[in-house]
């Protein structure tokens, strides 16, 4: 399956001279796998300033045609009765994503093997550390 690329909503452009990535709004490419050998580019992805787009978007902008926006799901509210437990639970999806789309191969073998969130949450900040 294809992937594309998109700038974050407040980015207005975006370079990177080690992989020969140059874009600016409104474009929409097709992701290459070298992309993920830059430390500059992983760190946009993790921080927002690019963004993951799907086909629709990519197809809309190499047609010139708008895409109809759909409703942002509701972020995510924390509730004075939640435990910790319910907050990692909710918030898993989220983190999972963010690892699969920033970290390499090897860290990713590593996170797949623990089963415990609270544990999966710890080895992600554990990893980030090591990006720095």
């Amino acid at each position: 399956m294809k992937k594309y690329i998109k700038l974050g909503e407040t980015a207005e452009s975006f370079y990177d001279a080690f992989i020969g990535l140059q874009t600016s709004k409104p474009e929409v490419l097709e992701f290459q796998e070298k992309w993920m050998t830059s430390k500059r580019f992983k760190n946009a992805i993790a921080s927002g300033h690019l963004q993951w787009a799907d086909e629709k978007e990519f197809n809309s902008f190499s047609t010139g045609t708008k895409v109809a926006e759909e409703e942002a799901p509701a972020p995510f509210e924390l509730d004075a009765d939640m435990d910790e437990e319910t907050i990692t639970q909710q918030k898993m999806p989220v983190i999972q994503l963010a690892a699969e789309s920033f970290f390499d191969d090897d860290d990713l073998a590593e996170l797949k093997g623990i089963k415990s969130k609270a544990d999966y949450v710890a080895k992600v900040v554990e990893l980030l550390a090591n990006y720095k």
